[in-house]
This record gives C-alpha cells, structure tokens and sequence, in this order.
C-alpha cells in the first residue's frame, strides 16, 4: 500500500531527512520519501502490519504533523 501525507511542522531538509528516517524505520514500512519542498511524505507500506494512524502517530512522536492526502 502506499500512501501519501502532508506534513507540517519542517522548518528545513533536516527536517525532512530526519522523518523520512523514523517511519522508514517503523516495522511494516518498506520505503518512506519526504519532500519538503511540497511538504509531501510518500510512505510505502505492509497494512497487514502498520497503518495509517500509526504513521501519523510516529509522525507527531517526531515533532511533526501528518494528514492523510
């Protein structure tokens, strides 16, 4: 499954560097982009293992804001 989000909350590419890191460490993602340029975070993801209300709950552990496009 694959789901994109719109982040709020970066201030710069570290932000975004650093959450594409955290979820692509969640269990059950397989790949995480975020741009933040468009404040876009692509997350590829197992839903027999994670979903959408996980990854926006890890997202707001990070310091940011997630909401499902």
């Amino acid at each position: 499954m694959v789901k994109v989000f719109q982040v709020k909350g970066m201030s710069c590419t570290g932000c975004s560097a650093r959450l594409a890191r955290v979820i692509s460490k969640m269990e059950g993602v397989t790949k995480a982009t975020v741009d933040f340029e468009t404040a876009r975070m692509t997350v590829e993801y197992d839903e027999a293992t994670t979903d959408v209300q996980k990854i926006v709950d890890m997202t707001e552990e990070t310091g940011y804001e997630a909401v499902p496009a």
